[in-house]
């Protein structure tokens, strides 16, 4: 791991399997946790306050949504000035909340409202590239 200060980095230490050098993948092999296609990915629509947490989030989830947090979707949640967003998802064992908050700009949501969205919505939403310039070419889609 890599201190913000480099005096302390000889005491500083990364969880077990974990390396954040630089963001260069784990040197020890092990996975870090991370999103794929292969996930579902659900949008609330309506600004969130971000003073919740596992709790709140996940009661938003099964009250509003109807949905089950536990089922291993991503849920997508953004405040009012949509400068924050977070991502809630259970993995095996308990939930996980991944939180971004970005120092200028605002994340662009679907204008739609659609409640399911893909993954690489979602990665265009975290890294601000505009949905309404974005044009996807057809695609063969097997099923």
């Amino acid at each position: 791991c890599v201190s913000r200060s480099p005096r302390v980095r000889s005491r500083w230490r990364c969880p077990r399997g974990f390396s954040f050098r630089n963001g260069d993948q784990n040197s020890t092999g092990l996975a870090m946790i991370s999103f794929t296609p292969s996930m579902k990915y659900y949008l609330y629509a309506h600004t969130t306050d971000m003073r919740k947490g596992f709790r709140g989030l996940s009661g938003i989830v099964r009250n509003e949504l109807d949905r089950d947090p536990s089922d291993g979707s991503v849920y997508i949640f953004i405040n009012r000035r949509r400068d924050k967003i977070k991502l809630l998802v259970w993995d095996r064992t308990g939930f996980v909340l991944y939180y971004k908050s970005l120092e200028s700009g605002t994340f662009e949501f679907p204008r739609d409202h659609e409640l399911a969205i893909s993954w690489d919505r979602l990665w265009m939403i975290l890294e601000g590239i505009s949905l309404s310039s974005v044009r996807q070419r057809k695609r063969y889609i097997q099923g």
